[in-house]
């Protein structure tokens, strides 16, 4: 498998004559460890390095004398994260409203691209009927290539003309499969005020930025009820499900130092609250 860097873990039993039958693992045919004897259920990790790698279990045993049960298990095999051969983008943020806007003016803000696979992506984005992209030749299209591991980050300005709503959605496309959306609103009035809540009608757990992360990652929420009372608790979990992290989150953001974690995949939630939405967190180094 072509993977990023992290480690592979599994669970291992061995029931043998010891010190002469042995369950082995290998790594890219290199020994990683060796085991004899009455060992029962038990973890083992081994450290991956990125690229191409070869994994594989033998039972190696000699001619003479039998004891146990003769034979070794393997169970529960989590590999490193596979790299994607194909283009694969991460996106930020997942939404964006512009509120209220005067009518002949501009507002803008920002979204970025982030590239994941293993290879360039070149794609395109559609904006809808109210909002432009800055650098685009075209008032609601533009064309972009990112390189693996790149990131790109565009202005998304809203021009309304008149007085009413903009919703939509802006389509970001890379060929031959991969289609996203991050829905965008806002309204032209003549004259704008104020529209930053100042009371949420619900809890949500709405995004972490950047994912993939691989030294820290921001993770954005909101409670229902005053915009003064957010702090909050985010629970990290590996993939097996076990708690790894308490992150303490403060006015609607917790910031993440992910440095001391493996790569891999992760889930996180907000505790304590009625809401019971899980988000997946990639961390790659």
């Amino acid at each position: 498998e072509d993977v990023y860097a992290g480690e592979i873990s599994f669970y291992r039993k061995v029931s043998s004559e010891s010190s002469y039958d042995f369950l082995q693992f290998y790594v890219d045919g290199v020994i990683q460890g060796q085991w004899s004897g009455n060992i029962g259920w038990s973890e083992v990790s081994v450290p991956v390095t990125a690229g191409n790698h070869t994994f594989k279990w033998v039972y190696e045993k000699d001619s003479y004398v039998s004891s146990g049960q003769d034979c070794g298990w393997i169970d529960e095999i989590t590999f490193p994260p596979v790299t994607p051969s194909y283009p694969v983008i991460a996106y930020y943020p997942t939404q964006l409203d512009f509120g209220q806007v005067t009518v002949d003016e501009d507002s803008t803000k920002q979204f970025t691209i982030q590239n994941v696979g293993a290879n360039s992506i070149n794609g395109n984005i559609v904006t809808p009927a109210g909002y432009t992209i800055e650098e685009a030749s075209s008032k609601n299209q533009i064309s972009f290539s990112i390189a693996a591991g790149s990131s790109e980050t565009f202005d998304l300005t809203f021009s309304p003309a008149s007085q009413q709503s903009y919703e939509g959605e802006v389509i970001i496309t890379i060929p031959p499969f991969q289609q996203e959306t991050i829905p965008v609103s806002g309204e032209g009035v003549m004259f704008a005020v104020d529209s930053s809540p100042q009371y949420y009608e619900n809890t949500a757990l709405l995004s972490n930025y950047p994912n993939p992360a691989s030294d820290f990652t921001r993770i954005e929420y909101h409670l229902k009820g005053s915009i003064n009372d957010q702090n909050a608790e985010i629970r990290i979990y590996n993939i097996k499900g076990a708690l790894v992290k308490k992150v303490k989150g403060i006015d609607g953001e917790a910031n993440f130092d992910v440095s001391r974690l493996s790569n891999g995949i992760y889930f996180y939630k907000l505790n304590g609250t009625s809401c019971n939405t899980v988000k997946k967190l990639m961390i790659v180094k």
